[in-house]
């Protein structure tokens, strides 16, 4: 048997030995990504939070001598350059902590939507040009 031969069934071996001893030092409480069970769990608090809470100090008061100034709201929206790899779908997913079809579209959904901006890019470059001004509100998919 070659030298080669036998490193190769040696790594084997170790890959056989330290997979099980991988597996078994993840995380111990293995959350069920299906199950959305926070909602039940008691809050986790320490000793000192409970000593806080329990006081019956009042924080002291902070008071100013500036007269109060009324401002309008401003427009909010920003001029940049073109976003040519933007995707609409950063917030999308239900907004629940267990995992749905809906969620598994989004994480599809988003190399998806990458890969169309780099294939249609010189397309998105003739239509909107690089050296133009973009305006946006900072809202998402406007």
């Amino acid at each position: 048997m070659s030298r080669l031969a036998l490193y190769v069934r040696f790594a084997g071996m170790v890959t056989v030995a330290v997979l099980p001893l991988l597996n078994s030092t993840g995380c111990a409480p293995r959350n069920n990504p299906f199950v959305d069970d926070l909602g039940r769990r008691t809050p986790v608090t320490t000793a000192s939070v409970d000593g806080v809470r329990e006081t019956d100090r009042v924080s002291a008061e902070v008071s100013s001598d500036y007269a109060l100034k009324t401002t309008d709201v401003a427009d909010g929206t920003v001029t940049h350059g073109p976003l040519y790899f933007r995707t609409p779908y950063c917030c999308g997913g239900d907004g629940d902590f267990a995992l749905s079809c809906r969620d598994l579209r989004h994480v599809l959904r988003g190399p998806l939507h990458f890969y169309l901006d780099a294939v249609f890019l010189p397309v998105k470059a003739i239509i909107v040009r690089p050296w133009k001004g973009v305006s946006s509100d900072g809202g998402a998919g406007r």
